[in-house]
């Protein structure tokens, strides 16, 4: 059991610093494209009782059960045959797996491209690259309200672009974290709650909050004890941790965006328009200040250093289990 954590401590450590190398580019193909298309083609087939929801009920967990049937095989042939071949082939193909999970670098990356047209004025194309990571209107947002948008989308997304993938990782190896990816890619396409998707993609939906619940808290107290360590508000923060993360809509993202509100004194949520309709998101954290381009600056670093924290804690992880098995 030692020595198998090990190995998935040491593809952690590989995919991690491959991520910071290369981000996601886009000459490599990446296998989130591969889940989307496999998404969209059992979509299209199965997806065709709208308005009748106990047939949509049946007709998601069965898209549900066969997406993840696909993925968890081929993640099961490409590990058995490499670890079959060779211990070291498996480790290096598990460390390319766990990369393709993670987005921690490409996260950081789309926060700066709307932080540079923002710091010269260009409020248009700041408005198109906060497009990008976002799903609400954003042709209309003033300098604050991308910024917001930013901020939140960086908090809530360290969770679904690290943490959650490390996690698992961590716990069941390279083919967990890809299917946590899978999980998440499908619930970003199917869990609408729109006509097509309200009943249909519920399953999907739910089972994303699962595999978030755990990672969500967990990262959310990485990143109060970041903030702290790089001299935030540690005890605001907490207080609105506590106080305000069961106010967002979904069950695990007010977590991080609660622990980035209080850090920071700012205040998250509020009014956002999805195509051309106003809704209103309960707030999160108290109006300290305006925001300002230095809120971005700051989001970036302690998401970042929450990161760096995060493998140095799984590195010493490592270390004690090779002392522990170096005792036996």
């Amino acid at each position: 059991m030692e020595h198998w954590t090990i190995n998935n401590i040491i593809m952690i450590f590989i995919a991690f610093f491959l991520d910071l190398l290369l981000a996601d580019p886009r000459w490599l193909p990446h296998p989130v494209e591969g889940m989307g298309k496999l998404a969209a083609y059992i979509d299209a087939r199965l997806n065709h009782n709208h308005n009748d929801f106990k047939k949509a009920l049946v007709s998601g967990i069965i898209a549900l059960i066969v997406y993840l049937l696909a993925v968890s095989l081929i993640c099961l042939i490409i590990l058995s045959v490499t670890y079959a071949y060779n211990e070291i082939l498996y480790v290096f193909t598990g460390s390319i797996l766990i990369y393709f999970s993670l987005a921690l670098k490409s996260l950081l990356k789309a926060a700066t491209k709307i932080l540079k047209p923002l710091s010269r004025g260009n409020i248009a194309l700041a408005q198109k690259k906060v497009a990008e990571i976002v799903g609400r209107d954003t042709e209309h947002m003033n300098e604050e309200e991308i910024i917001r948008a930013t901020v939140e989308s960086v908090a809530e997304n360290f969770i679904d672009g690290f943490f959650a993938p490390i996690f698992w990782a961590l716990l069941g190896g390279p083919g967990a974290a890809i299917i946590y990816r899978a999980i998440n890619t499908l619930d970003s396409m199917w869990g609408y709650k729109n006509s097509r998707y309200l009943y249909f993609g519920r399953w999907a939906a739910r089972l994303d909050d699962v595999v978030n619940w755990l990672p969500a808290r967990l990262g959310g107290l990485g990143l109060l004890i970041t903030g702290g360590i790089l001299g935030f508000n540690l005890k605001q923060s907490f207080i609105i941790w506590l106080r305000d993360a069961h106010k967002h809509p979904s069950p695990n993202s007010g977590h991080p965006e609660a622990v980035i509100a209080g850090l920071l004194g700012v205040q998250l949520g509020g009014l956002n328009y999805y195509h051309g309709q106003p809704q209103w998101r309960a707030t999160l954290g108290d109006k300290n200040k305006k925001f300002e381009l230095r809120d971005i600056i700051n989001t970036q670093k302690i998401v970042f250093t929450a990161g760096l924290l995060t493998i140095t804690f799984i590195g010493f992880l490592g270390i004690a289990l090779v002392l522990k098995l170096g005792v036996n």
